[in-house]
């Protein structure tokens, strides 16, 4: 599997804002490069014609054992989706332990100025609902989080609002991002972080 295999596509308006660099740095030649890049934006466009798997729980079948994991995992894709810089946020701890037996799906951190931020992610297997609304906003005052991020396979126009809202009032920044898998060969699946309002990354 090449590079370019492993990201199929994603991530590629980063690559093509720091192509020189990029190919010098891996041994591409300039040509062999924009091929590459064409090639994987054509396959990322045949895949996006794929419809999403109506329930998410075939893919991850269990939000601790399975969605939050990945989520940890791929917090490149969650802070490019929620409109960070690339690489901006960086791991705590997953299941993080909160007062009362709360726990943070998972719990990051963002370098602002000098100081480590809190990020505060919240994920779902099921639409949007008042009881996970509810838990990021607990938990985004417990922690004092710079940001709050809220992952659902869909959401409504009360709860997106509701986002909205907070973040003016608040000194936090709420995100909604829609979470969508591809079936692709082999069993294999394509996941997709999309911003709840606006284009997919």
């Amino acid at each position: 599997m090449t590079l370019f295999d492993s990201f199929n596509g994603e991530l590629l308006d980063q690559l093509v804002g720091t192509a020189e660099e990029f190919y010098a740095k891996h041994g591409y030649s300039r040509d062999e490069y924009w091929a590459r890049i064409v090639q994987a934006r054509k396959d990322r466009e045949a895949v996006m014609k794929i419809a999403p798997v109506r329930r998410l729980r075939e893919v991850f079948p269990n939000e601790a054992k399975d969605l939050s994991p990945w989520v940890a995992a791929n917090l490149d894709r969650v802070g490019t989706a929620a409109d960070m810089p690339p690489g901006a946020l960086r791991l705590v701890r997953t299941e993080h332990p909160l007062k009362r037996r709360n726990r943070i799906d998972v719990l990051a951190r963002i370098k602002v100025g000098a100081r480590d931020r809190r990020v505060v992610i919240e994920n779902q297997l099921n639409p949007s609902d008042h009881e996970h609304l509810g838990k990021l906003l607990t938990y985004a005052i417990e922690v004092e989080a710079y940001a709050a991020i809220w992952i659902a396979p869909s959401f409504t126009d009360e709860h997106l609002d509701a986002l909205d809202e907070l973040t003016r009032r608040m000194n936090c920044k709420f995100k909604a991002l829609r979470i969508e898998a591809r079936a692709l060969d082999e069993g294999d699946y394509r996941k997709d972080l999309i911003p709840a309002r606006g284009e997919a990354y």
